[in-house]
């Protein structure tokens, strides 16, 4: 998917239309784990640990964040 791209239904709503924008690209497997950590704590981080993003989860627990150079979301 390119910039712009949309894809319907995703998390189980038939209805809703999301858009995206590509913010970077890895190897499928761990690489790619790690750069989307990287990204949500960029962008805040999740929702119910007070950041911005809906995502559900982290993509990788954040006991192992120091072991991938992972730095923690910053507090607003």
């Amino acid at each position: 998917m390119g910039a712009g791209s949309r894809i319907n239904g995703l998390h189980g709503n038939p209805l809703a239309e999301y858009k995206f924008k590509e913010v970077g690209r890895a190897k499928p497997g761990k690489d790619l784990n790690v750069l989307e950590q990287k990204k949500i704590n960029q962008y805040g981080g999740l929702q119910k640990n007070g950041g911005t993003l809906q995502n559900k989860r982290n993509q990788i627990s954040e006991k192992r964040w120091k072991e991938y150079g992972i730095t923690p979301p910053k507090k607003k």
